[in-house]
């Protein structure tokens, strides 16, 4: 661009300073500037932008070279630049760079300022973009929700520009004694945040863990949003808030199964108000009543909602409800997503069904890194889910179980199986793998007992335990015999 005015958001100076200091301390100076990965496209003069990356170009292959004028050019030529090249051979604009004797030490904020100038220019042109899309799609059938996914995915995109971080290279040391000295200050006995489940939570790693996806696959009917809901109920008596993302039921019809499982009365009872008939009962749910309403328990039906929407929603309630603490880190929270499925058509023009759904599993796995919280992600098993109790029983897509820090499967016991541990319970968790956590060995499992009239679900020994616990009663019927 050529100006005798400098536009808003540029430094010409700091621009050309970068490129004299690279002439003049070669290497050393590259180095500095891709401290902040600075690029050729963060030059705003197309001039700078195209010297910056000959000089990237012949440092890539000759690292020890010292560049001069006819380097710039020949790399320039292979870009196919011919107008620029023009440029340069018509004035003295590389000597210039070369009598200009910019110290390595200034490279630093130079290149920075560069950098920040590109990533305002950015930033102004993004939003106007939202505002041009934002323009362009408003028509009366156009929903607020639609313009709340518009909006979000556009502001997600910005800001992937704005926190572009400026990595350094750190090694394992640097930051060991802060680290250890911080355990020593906050010793705590989970790592992550407990469900009410131990066995369950030393399995994956002592409870779900920040930036974490805790996946549990079972076939319908078993009772996984049951116990997804046991779990939210345990986690939110901690003082710890929980979202319930459901694309199944409505907050009445949960309501059913919560009250039931925190008063032991029948989800009968509860769904029909036959308990009002009992003074007893009335008095368990009425004082439930009240100590519910104290817990930031949150619950949304999301059935016919577009993922986008739901992804949006996520975001608003870690920003609105949850917050983040004076050191900027989010507080503690667990969100539970029951279940993955389809819920629209839209999309399958482009992609198959499978697809789609190991895409969405990818933004889950993005939202709670990025976030910092953890997700509790309940699937249907596919078919092999009823006999095999390994990987790769995930329905619809195999990217759900890749991308999960521990999968767990959830079953009703066989009939041998109840016959051999009834007593600690009619079904079971297998922990199939996990990040941080030993999982179940081969063989074993963590016995569940789930009353599933009351919606209570409680988690019992391990079937290790149980079997070595009856040996020796096995031992003394064969010596009777």
């Amino acid at each position: 661009m050529t100006s005798s005015e400098q536009p808003q958001n540029t430094d010409i100076s700091a621009e050309r300073a970068v490129l004299s200091a690279i002439m003049h301390h070669n290497i050393e100076a590259i180095i500095k500037t891709e401290d902040i990965s600075l690029r050729p496209t963060d030059f705003f003069y197309e001039t700078n932008s195209a010297v910056f990356a000959a000089m990237m170009a012949f440092y890539e292959s000759k690292p020890n070279g010292k560049i001069d004028k006819f380097s710039i050019l020949e790399h320039v030529k292979a870009f196919g630049s011919s107008r620029i090249v023009t440029m340069l051979e018509d004035n003295d604009y590389i000597e210039a760079l070369s009598s200009s004797n910019v110290g390595l030490d200034s490279v630093d904020g130079l290149a920075m300022s560069v950098k920040k100038n590109s990533v305002f220019r950015s930033v102004i042109n993004g939003l106007e973009s939202v505002r041009d899309e934002v323009e362009e799609a408003i028509e009366p059938k156009f929903s607020l929700e639609d313009l709340m996914c518009l909006v979000e995915n556009k502001y997600n995109i910005i800001v992937e520009g704005i926190s572009n971080p400026n990595a350094k290279f750190q090694r394992f040391g640097d930051t060991f004694a802060e680290w250890v000295e911080d355990l020593v200050d906050n010793p705590c006995d989970y790592a992550g945040i407990p469900t009410g489940f131990p066995l369950y939570d030393y399995s994956i790693g002592r409870g779900f863990r920040r930036g974490s996806v805790n996946m549990l696959g079972a076939r319908t009917g078993i009772g996984k949003s049951m116990l997804s809901l046991n779990f939210g109920n345990n986690i939110a008596n901690s003082n710890i808030p929980v979202l319930y993302i459901d694309t199944e039921l409505t907050k009445e019809l949960q309501l059913s199964r919560l009250a039931a499982a925190r008063t032991g009365i029948g989800i009968y009872e509860i769904e029909t108000g036959r308990f009002a008939r009992n003074p007893e009962q009335l008095k368990r749910v009425r004082r439930e009543v009240k100590e519910l309403e104290k817990l930031n328990f949150y619950h949304q039906y999301v059935g016919g909602w577009r993922f986008e929407e739901i992804l949006s929603y996520m975001k608003k309630w870690v920003r609105q409800v949850v917050g983040v603490d004076e050191n900027g880190v989010t507080k503690n929270c667990v969100i539970i997503f029951d279940y993955m499925k389809m819920m629209r058509t839209e999309g399958l023009n482009a992609m198959k069904e499978y697809q789609l759904i190991g895409f969405w599993c990818t933004m889950l796995h993005d939202f709670s890194i990025r976030y910092d919280v953890p997700l509790f992600l309940l699937i249907q098993l596919n078919r092999d889910g009823i006999q095999n109790e390994g990987q790769g029983v995930a329905a619809q897509s195999d990217r759900t179980e890749w991308l999960a820090s521990s999968f767990t499967i959830f079953k009703n016991k066989t009939e041998d199986e109840l016959a051999e541990s009834g007593s600690e319970g009619n079904s079971k968790l297998i922990v199939v793998k996990s990040r941080y956590g030993p999982s179940t060995p081969g063989g074993d499992w963590i016995n569940i007992r789930a009353d599933r009239s009351r919606g209570s679900i409680s988690e019992g020994r391990m079937q290790s335990a149980a079997r070595r616990d009856a040996q020796p009663d096995n031992e003394e019927d064969d010596d009777e015999d």
